[in-house]
């Protein structure tokens, strides 16, 4: 099977697909052009493959927040798909799904755009215009 090369609108990230799974590549500053991003997930079982903490792990959260930072709510839509796809596979898995799973994937998430690093209020943004 050929690889599919699949761009996102901002020209960020890449995921080319094979018959053997799905590779990201990044070009996230830090991580230099099309970097390929380590921390990414481990189906079924949904570790990360680079440090086998649950993912998101911490690395992968950072990096994700960093190439959705202009685009937050496309982030949240991509962890909502994710946190969908990791309860297919437990569940199919046989695994018993932990009750945390929206903290997991998306609440995280939401929280960083709300109340952006450095803000320890943590109370919602503020109004367009005030």
């Amino acid at each position: 099977m050929q690889p599919l090369e699949v761009t996102a609108s901002a020209g960020r990230r890449r995921a080319v697909v094979t018959a053997d799974g799905v590779e990201l590549v990044s070009a996230a500053r830090g991580l230099g052009p099309a970097a390929v991003m380590d921390h990414l997930n481990d189906r079924p079982g949904w570790n990360c493959t680079a440090c086998g903490e649950s993912w998101p792990c911490e690395t992968a959260r950072e990096r994700l927040l960093e190439e959705f930072r202009a685009f937050p709510t496309t982030l949240t839509i991509y962890l909502s798909a994710q946190m969908y796809d990791a309860l297919g596979d437990l569940v199919a898995e046989g695994q018993i799904v932990p009750g945390n799973l929206f903290e997991r994937f998306v609440a995280w998430a939401r929280k960083a755009a709300v109340a952006p690093r450095g803000d320890d209020e943590g109370g919602p943004a503020p109004e367009i215009g005030s």
